[in-house]
């Protein structure tokens, strides 16, 4: 093999193997180049909620670790965020806060700093201090505490920043959750056995965050219970004056047939509010419609000619009789 491949190479263009050459050669440095710049850092928790008495203040702490094999210089920041469609924080620009009755960023306090240095696979346990104005408002206040580092420079010269955050929710006060629910589902029929996609999309009208939690109970047409489906089961929050949507499905049996009842039972909040909600559906697998069309038919024929083959036997009776 050997002796086949020095001759393929005698024979190749020199520029070509030149080429070959140098790639084999510098591809362990990249690699090793790749390696050193993998850099990574870790926090604990990723979400805080802590409950604040009116006039009062509260310390908390969050873990960050240097999961990387060298030194990292960490910056700690604190910022408001905005909710997203889907519940992801959509943070406010720096040097901007979220609106003063759900801003949380200028209440947060490092308590050693805001500049840390992390040796190589250590750890370091960051206090901090809630402390809310004076003239705030009742309900939950929102943000995060984000952790930046940079890598080396890269070939091109240029520093890439990067963050991990832990998000802060913060009841202060006394606060009445307010919500509602539209309770939809994807289609009403269903012809093959396939799932039935229900959205539960949740409005929190109020000023605290909460936990919409419940099920949905799927009834046959005699009343019994033939599934059950959860909603939110992972007890997300949804953020004060925001939307956020929970997905629940469900998937009739092969011998599931007719009308049933989804009924939806969502309790929200520390008073455990509840909300129903109600959707009708219909499951028609096609070859039970088809075999039923076919009895229908069998027994119209039956109706319809034996009715016929009766006549025709009495009055074959009476004249024989005769």
């Amino acid at each position: 093999i050997w002796i086949l491949t020095f001759a393929i190479l005698i024979y190749m263009d020199k520029k070509i193997l030149y080429s070959i050459i140098c790639l084999v050669l510098l591809m362990p440095i990249n690699l090793a180049s790749a390696q050193d710049e993998t850099r990574e850092i870790s926090i604990s928790p990723f979400l805080q909620e802590l409950e604040v008495a009116k006039g009062s203040s509260i310390q908390s702490s969050i873990t960050v670790t240097n999961n990387s094999p060298q030194e990292l210089i960490v910056t700690i920041t604190t910022k408001d965020f905005l909710p997203g469609d889907r519940g992801e924080p959509l943070f406010v620009p720096d040097q901007e806060f979220n609106e003063t009755t759900f801003s949380l960023a200028s209440w947060i306090k490092i308590r050693d700093g805001n500049v840390i240095t992390l040796l190589p696979g250590t750890s370091k346990e960051i206090f901090y201090t809630v402390n809310p104005s004076p003239n705030a408002e009742p309900g939950t206040h929102y943000g995060a505490v984000l952790f930046s580092y940079s890598g080396q420079q890269q070939l091109s010269g240029v520093g890439i920043t990067q963050s991990v955050g832990t998000i802060v929710l913060v009841g202060y006060g006394e606060a009445r959750p307010d919500g509602q629910t539209d309770f939809t589902v994807d289609h009403k029929i269903e012809w093959f056995n396939n799932k039935f996609l229900f959205t539960n999309l949740f409005t929190n009208h109020g000023s605290v965050h909460v936990k919409p939690k419940g099920e949905i109970e799927f009834k046959n047409i005699f009343g019994q219970v033939v599934g059950t489906s959860y909603v939110n089961r992972d007890a997300d929050n949804v953020i004060p004056r925001s939307e956020r949507t929970f997905l629940s499905e469900w998937t009739p049996s092969n011998f599931s047939f007719g009308p049933y009842r989804a009924n939806l039972v969502l309790t929200y909040g520390k008073e455990k509010l509840e909300i129903r909600a109600q959707q009708i559906i219909w499951v028609l697998p096609i070859y039970i419609v088809v075999a039923i069309i076919f009895i229908f038919i069998i027994l119209i024929w039956f109706i319809w000619y034996g009715r016929h083959w009766y006549r025709r036997r009495i009055i074959a009776k009476y004249v024989n009789k005769f």
